[in-house]
């Protein structure tokens, strides 16, 4: 299977331009051939994210963190109860109803637990 750097140097015409998005990436070739594209040059999650907050003044609110599917970048809704209770453990549609949220576009199901708990507490280690 070709990773998305490889299939993006195919691509003619990439998707984030023409929905107005700049591209993140660590490979060279691609942000030569680009428009709108920031190279990352840190090896860790917490150095991308200082880049980014140093070189596009981005600081993610924190309300939005987790908010799209990290399958397809979609925002996530509500979930409707006919559509999650056959895609999630019973215990977690039980014990968390009203904060499942749901990707309209590819159909995942995403909630908070001890997962989220972890990738919250470590993003606050790094300042955010």
């Amino acid at each position: 299977m070709p990773s998305a750097d490889a299939s993006l140097i195919r691509t003619r015409r990439p998707p984030h331009l023409k929905d107005g998005r700049i591209l993140l990436t660590r490979h060279r070739k691609s942000a030569q051939r680009f428009e709108r594209v920031l190279l990352l040059n840190g090896n860790h999650v917490e150095n991308q994210l200082a880049e980014l907050r140093s070189k596009l003044g981005i600081d993610p609110v924190r309300s939005q963190w987790f908010s799209r599917c990290l399958v397809c970048n979609t925002l996530l809704t509500e979930a409707p109860a006919e559509k999650i209770r056959e895609n999630v453990p019973e215990h977690v549609y039980h014990e968390n109803i009203l904060k499942i949220r749901f990707c309209r576009s590819c159909g995942r199901c995403y909630w908070p637990g001890t997962h989220r708990n972890r990738m919250e507490e470590q993003l606050r280690q790094w300042g955010f």
